[in-house]
């Protein structure tokens, strides 16, 4: 913690995580994936412009979700856990709110990394891009796992579910800096 006198304590990802600790939740680092430089589009020239930018979003949010944090709990009721996230985040403010934002479980992040793996593979199926960079982007595209049953899932099966996305999002990025 960092003492502020105009605006008082200032907490680390480090009080967070020690905090979760103290309180039995588990907390696992992702890993850190660099962001090629520069981004190696080979290949995929005859995407348009708007399809290059999307690719370098789509690969800005693989290396976020490759390493951010796995966060679980013992909540059984979802509501329980909205109303712990709400106090946590008036103990420890924007610390915790942006740390446990970049969890590996939650739904909303991967539905919209799942968005984006799909959408990838649309424009390029109708650009007819059949290049091999693009044949080997599309089988890693297709590493992202079934999440359609994502909410049913046990914790153990989402980690695992989690996992599996963070290969596919490293493969993705590991295509475009060779």
């Amino acid at each position: 913690m960092i003492e502020d006198s105009n605006r008082g304590p200032t907490f680390t990802r480090e009080d967070v995580v020690a905090e979760l600790n103290k309180q039995g939740v588990q907390v696992a680092m992702g890993e850190e994936c660099a962001k090629p430089q520069p981004i190696n589009m080979t290949g995929f020239e005859d995407l348009p412009s708007y399809g290059e930018r999307e690719i370098e979003e789509l690969i800005e949010e693989a290396i976020e979700y490759a390493a951010g944090p796995t966060i679980t709990d013992s909540f059984l009721r979802h509501e329980a856990r909205r109303e712990w996230r709400h106090e946590m985040g008036k103990r420890f403010g924007h610390a915790f709110t942006k740390f446990y934002s970049h969890n590996r479980l939650r739904g909303n992040k991967i539905y919209s990394l799942r968005l984006g793996f799909q959408q990838t593979e649309r424009e390029l199926d109708q650009r007819k891009i059949e290049t091999p960079e693009a044949g080997r982007l599309r089988q890693a595209l297709r590493q992202f796992p079934d999440v359609s049953k994502y909410p049913e899932m046990s914790t153990q099966e989402k980690v695992a579910t989690a996992q599996k996305i963070a290969e596919a999002c490293k493969s993705l990025v590991s295509l475009f800096a060779e």
